[in-house]
């Protein structure tokens, strides 16, 4: 559920230069996207991750649209993503544990499409 409102809560925030994904720091930790590092933003959006979790963002202003992807390292290999433009969650499993560039590549993804 956590990573449902994590990427609910970033998407909601689209407000209008396309960046790659950016990985944040493993949970437990706090990482800050402000708007200077996303132009889509409005305002600072803060990310609590669990232990052992992964997330990942990424902007584009060509489609006006952030993507956002989180994992966990310590659990199922599944790595979970949504744009802003809607469409749904998007479910990628992977063969081993998830890993920052897995969930970077995924937002990415999110953000390229839609």
């Amino acid at each position: 559920m956590k990573k449902i409102l994590l990427a609910t809560s970033l998407a909601a925030l689209s407000a209008a230069p396309a960046f790659a994904g950016t990985a944040f720091s493993t949970g437990p930790a706090a990482s800050s996207v402000t708007s200077a590092a996303c132009t889509l933003l409005a305002s600072a959006v803060t990310v609590n991750l669990s232990n052992g979790n992964i997330g990942a963002y990424a902007c584009n202003t060509t489609t006006a649209s952030i993507g956002v992807s989180v994992a966990s390292t310590t659990g199922k290999n599944n790595i979970y993503g949504m744009s802003s433009a809607g469409g749904g969650m998007n479910t990628t499993t992977k063969a081993s544990a998830p890993v920052a560039s897995d969930v970077s590549t995924a937002s990415d993804t999110g953000a390229a499409s839609s």
